[in-house]
This record gives C-alpha cells, structure tokens and sequence, in this order.
C-alpha cells in the first residue's frame, strides 16, 4: 500500500505543474493530460504507464505574485507480477500556494513558489480496498525565459516534504504559446530525482 501510495502521490503532485500555468502574472485556468512511466521496477511491472489529469489556476495578486491552485488525479491498474492479483489505486491531489516573480516582463525571469498539498489515496486489490491520505509543503525554485512575445519556456525543481513519510525531489520544463490573446498552449516533460519517475503532458489553458 505504501509504495503505491507514494508513487501516486508523487505523479499526482507532479501532473499539475507539467503543464503548469503558462506567462506568469497572467489570469489563467487551464487542463491537462499527463503519462507518467513509473521508476518504481514493482510499479513498472504492474502498470508502466501511469495517466493523470488535472486542473489548474493563476489568479495574479500585484506584478510579482501570483496565487497557484490545481487539483489531479492519477490512476494505476495492473496485475501483481508475483502473485497476480488485480490491483486499481486512484489518487487525488489538491495544491495551493504562492508564486513570486522577481523579474516580471522581462525576457528571464526568475521566480518562487511555496504551498502546501494533500493526497488521497485508494488501493483496490482483488476487490479489498484500502485508502490512505497525507498532507505535504512544496517548494519550487525556476525561471521563465520569454523566447517571442507569445512564447516562454518554463524551467524550475520542486521539492516536497514528507508526504506519506517520503521527500521528493524532481524537475520540470513547460514550453507555453498563446495560440491566441486568451488560449494557452502548453506541453511539459518531468523527471523524480527520488523515485525516477518520468512524464510528460499536454495542457490548454484560457486567460481571462
């Protein structure tokens, strides 16, 4: 239950901030799509493509910060390799927190974010469920690079604290177009410095 329970905590933490949230300082809400390969050799084995969705938003306060809030969901399904059994676990996450922009509107642009998270877990195996939830800070350090006046790449690591007993260390790359005044386009890659998970996503986002 444990490890099923920290892997999908860890892909259901990651999955908002694959796709995340595009220019900073801009009124965003958004969605995305994820898959995660689990670095996990057990997990591989039960399930070597782990989906995500979520939802995201960026309500800016004043020209340096910004409040960040997204929920996830993951899921994972699959066959025990040693005994067989049929294994379902789903997990849900809801962040909130705080970005700051030390730079706003110019072509790099550093910038930090700190929040907290909780997960919740559900294992299913062969019809015996059992659930789990933890609650977790985050911290996030990276930096925006505005490449033309419609497209940033977004760089950063995040660290998160002791969910269900474990850190984690990973990092991400968002490449963000505004397909539009209002639409946001965004695909992203991330990998876990801890469990070696690696994913990638696809978000669209409306400015308002």
């Amino acid at each position: 239950m444990k490890t099923i329970g920290v892997a999908l905590c860890v892909v259901a933490l990651m999955a908002p901030c694959l796709a995340d949230a595009g220019i900073l300082g801009k009124r965003l809400i958004g969605a995305s799509i994820g898959q995660v390969e689990p670095g996990d050799d057990y997990l591989n084995d039960v399930d070597d493509s782990v989906v995500s969705y979520g939802v995201n938003l960026r309500l800016p306060v004043n020209a340096n910060l910004d409040v960040i809030a997204g929920m996830s969901q993951s899921q994972l399904e699959g066959d025990d390799p040693f005994t067989g059994e049929s294994i379902e676990a789903d997990g849900t996450s809801l962040q909130i927190g705080v970005q700051y922009q030390f730079s706003p509107g110019e072509k790099i642009n550093p910038n930090i974010a700190v929040g907290f998270g909780r997960v919740d877990v559900d294992v299913e195996v062969d019809g015996v469920s059992a659930d789990d939830d933890d609650t977790g800070g985050f911290l996030q350090a990276g930096v925006e690079f505005g490449l033309q006046d419609n497209v940033s790449l977004n760089v950063g690591a995040v660290y998160t604290t002791e969910i269900f007993d474990e850190d984690d260390f990973s990092g991400a790359a968002a490449l963000n177009i505004w397909a539009t005044e209002q639409v946001l386009l965004s695909v992203g890659a991330s990998y876990s410095f801890d469990s070696e998970d690696v994913g990638v996503s696809a978000g669209a986002a409306l400015g308002f």
